[in-house]
Protein backbone atom coordinates (compact mmCIF):
# COMPACT_ATOMS: atom_id res chain seq x y z
CA UNK A 1 0.00 0.00 0.00
CA UNK A 2 1.40 3.81 -0.55
CA UNK A 3 1.23 5.50 2.04
CA UNK A 4 -1.42 8.49 2.44
CA UNK A 5 -3.36 6.77 -1.15
CA UNK A 6 -6.25 5.39 0.88
CA UNK A 7 -9.97 5.99 -0.72
CA UNK A 8 -7.84 6.86 -4.02
CA UNK A 9 -10.39 6.80 -6.70
CA UNK A 10 -7.96 7.61 -9.37
CA UNK A 11 -4.11 8.08 -10.30
CA UNK A 12 -2.05 9.68 -12.69
CA UNK A 13 2.20 9.91 -12.64
CA UNK A 14 2.94 13.56 -13.53
CA UNK A 15 6.40 12.78 -14.23
CA UNK A 16 9.50 11.73 -12.49
CA UNK A 17 8.23 10.43 -9.39
CA UNK A 18 5.01 12.44 -8.76
CA UNK A 19 1.48 11.08 -8.74
CA UNK A 20 -1.78 12.92 -8.56
CA UNK A 21 -4.51 11.51 -6.94
CA UNK A 22 -8.38 12.38 -6.45
CA UNK A 23 -9.80 10.28 -3.03
CA UNK A 24 -13.62 9.24 -2.64
CA UNK A 25 -15.98 11.72 -1.75
CA UNK A 26 -13.19 14.51 -1.89
CA UNK A 27 -13.08 17.84 -4.09
CA UNK A 28 -9.28 17.61 -3.57
CA UNK A 29 -6.86 16.23 -5.85
CA UNK A 30 -3.48 15.58 -4.18
CA UNK A 31 -0.08 15.14 -5.30
CA UNK A 32 2.61 12.47 -4.24
CA UNK A 33 6.20 12.93 -4.32
CA UNK A 34 6.95 9.23 -3.93
CA UNK A 35 10.75 9.47 -3.15
CA UNK A 36 9.82 11.66 0.11
CA UNK A 37 6.32 10.19 0.51
CA UNK A 38 5.25 13.90 0.56
CA UNK A 39 2.01 14.47 -0.08
CA UNK A 40 0.14 17.65 -0.75
CA UNK A 41 -2.86 19.23 -2.17
CA UNK A 42 -2.05 20.30 -5.84
CA UNK A 43 -5.69 21.55 -6.26
CA UNK A 44 -9.16 22.05 -4.35
CA UNK A 45 -12.44 22.55 -6.35
CA UNK A 46 -14.66 23.25 -3.39
CA UNK A 47 -16.64 22.46 -0.78
CA UNK A 48 -19.42 19.77 -1.96
CA UNK A 49 -17.76 18.69 -5.24
CA UNK A 50 -16.32 15.49 -5.94
CA UNK A 51 -13.30 15.33 -8.27
CA UNK A 52 -11.86 12.42 -10.21
CA UNK A 53 -10.39 10.94 -13.01
CA UNK A 54 -7.70 13.26 -12.49
CA UNK A 55 -4.96 13.26 -15.67
CA UNK A 56 -1.67 15.75 -15.86
CA UNK A 57 0.42 17.04 -18.75
CA UNK A 58 3.10 19.17 -18.10
CA UNK A 59 1.20 22.13 -15.64
CA UNK A 60 -2.01 20.97 -17.12
CA UNK A 61 -4.77 18.99 -15.00
CA UNK A 62 -8.07 17.90 -16.38
CA UNK A 63 -10.81 16.26 -14.06
CA UNK A 64 -14.06 15.33 -13.87
CA UNK A 65 -15.82 17.41 -11.58
CA UNK A 66 -19.34 17.44 -9.72
CA UNK A 67 -22.05 16.28 -12.20
CA UNK A 68 -23.69 12.97 -10.56
CA UNK A 69 -21.44 11.53 -8.59
CA UNK A 70 -22.54 9.78 -4.48
CA UNK A 71 -20.27 7.99 -2.14
CA UNK A 72 -22.67 5.78 -0.62
CA UNK A 73 -22.18 3.52 2.02
CA UNK A 74 -22.35 -0.88 1.08
CA UNK A 75 -25.03 -2.24 3.67
CA UNK A 76 -24.83 -5.39 1.62
CA UNK A 77 -20.38 -6.53 1.99
CA UNK A 78 -17.90 -5.71 3.68
CA UNK A 79 -16.24 -3.20 1.85
CA UNK A 80 -17.42 -0.04 3.23
CA UNK A 81 -18.40 2.60 1.11
CA UNK A 82 -18.34 2.95 -2.66
CA UNK A 83 -18.55 5.81 -5.12
CA UNK A 84 -20.83 5.77 -7.82
CA UNK A 85 -20.31 7.94 -10.71
CA UNK A 86 -22.60 8.89 -13.74
CA UNK A 87 -20.32 11.50 -14.79
CA UNK A 88 -19.44 15.49 -14.75
CA UNK A 89 -18.20 18.15 -15.85
CA UNK A 90 -14.37 18.35 -17.39
CA UNK A 91 -12.50 21.13 -15.50
CA UNK A 92 -8.59 21.91 -16.84
CA UNK A 93 -6.61 23.44 -14.33
CA UNK A 94 -3.41 25.30 -15.16
CA UNK A 95 -1.27 24.32 -11.81
CA UNK A 96 1.07 26.86 -12.41
CA UNK A 97 -1.96 29.58 -11.61
CA UNK A 98 -4.70 27.36 -10.47
CA UNK A 99 -6.81 29.10 -12.80
CA UNK A 100 -9.68 26.78 -13.70
CA UNK A 101 -11.48 26.57 -16.68
CA UNK A 102 -14.54 24.29 -17.44
CA UNK A 103 -14.19 22.31 -20.87
CA UNK A 104 -17.91 20.89 -21.12
CA UNK A 105 -21.42 22.57 -19.98
CA UNK A 106 -22.40 21.49 -16.47
CA UNK A 107 -25.81 20.10 -17.97
CA UNK A 108 -23.74 17.38 -19.68
CA UNK A 109 -22.38 14.10 -18.14
CA UNK A 110 -18.44 13.08 -18.76
CA UNK A 111 -16.05 10.43 -17.26
CA UNK A 112 -12.11 8.99 -17.60
CA UNK A 113 -10.53 11.84 -19.75
CA UNK A 114 -7.03 10.92 -21.11
CA UNK A 115 -5.44 14.01 -21.98
CA UNK A 116 -2.82 13.90 -24.66
CA UNK A 117 0.88 13.70 -23.71
CA UNK A 118 1.52 17.46 -24.61
CA UNK A 119 -1.96 18.89 -22.79
CA UNK A 120 -3.49 20.48 -26.10
CA UNK A 121 -6.03 17.44 -26.62
CA UNK A 122 -7.94 14.95 -24.56
CA UNK A 123 -10.21 12.11 -25.19
CA UNK A 124 -13.41 11.94 -22.76
CA UNK A 125 -16.50 9.46 -22.64
CA UNK A 126 -19.64 11.20 -22.77
CA UNK A 127 -23.22 9.49 -20.97
CA UNK A 128 -26.35 10.22 -22.71
CA UNK A 129 -29.11 7.92 -21.60
CA UNK A 130 -27.38 4.42 -21.22
CA UNK A 131 -25.22 4.97 -24.32
CA UNK A 132 -21.87 6.27 -24.50
CA UNK A 133 -19.47 7.89 -27.23
CA UNK A 134 -15.77 9.12 -27.04
CA UNK A 135 -15.50 12.35 -27.86
CA UNK A 136 -11.85 14.13 -28.73
CA UNK A 137 -11.55 17.85 -27.38
CA UNK A 138 -8.85 20.63 -28.21
CA UNK A 139 -7.95 22.33 -24.43
CA UNK A 140 -7.40 26.18 -25.00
Amino acid sequence: IVAGTDSASSIDVGGGDTLYFTVNSDSKVFRLQLATGSVAVAHDFGAGLIARDVQVAGSRLVAVVGGDVSFVPDSASAVGSYQIDHGGTVVLVDLSTGVETPLTAATMFFRHPALSADGTSMIVERIVGASTDLYRVELP
